[in-house]
């Protein structure tokens, strides 16, 4: 895929997962050059699985019941160090 798209497309995605609230700003950013590096380096097929990892993973974490838990601060909404954590452990 071509740099540019690549970008626009992760850019795009980026913003419809900060508008549904399902990442913070910097995850927003974090999943841009997550997602522009992807699509670099694996196509659309990389893209795609990880398009999907993401929206199940976000639906799993709306549907799942709320425990109070002092480890789980952060809510449903992704940060980079997840976005980040994620790659390194699915490319590890």
């Amino acid at each position: 895929m071509a740099p540019g798209l690549a970008a626009a497309v992760s850019a795009a995605v980026a913003w419809l997962g900060w508008q549904a609230r399902a990442l913070t700003p910097r995850g927003a950013a974090a999943a841009w050059l997550v997602g522009s590096a992807i699509l670099l380096g694996a196509g659309t097929l990389g893209g795609a699985v990880l398009a999907t990892f993401f929206v199940s993973s976000s639906l799993v974490s709306r549907l799942t019941p709320r425990r109070a838990s002092p480890v789980d601060a952060k809510g449903h909404r992704r940060d980079p160090w997840q976005h980040f954590a994620f790659q390194i452990f699915q490319h590890g």
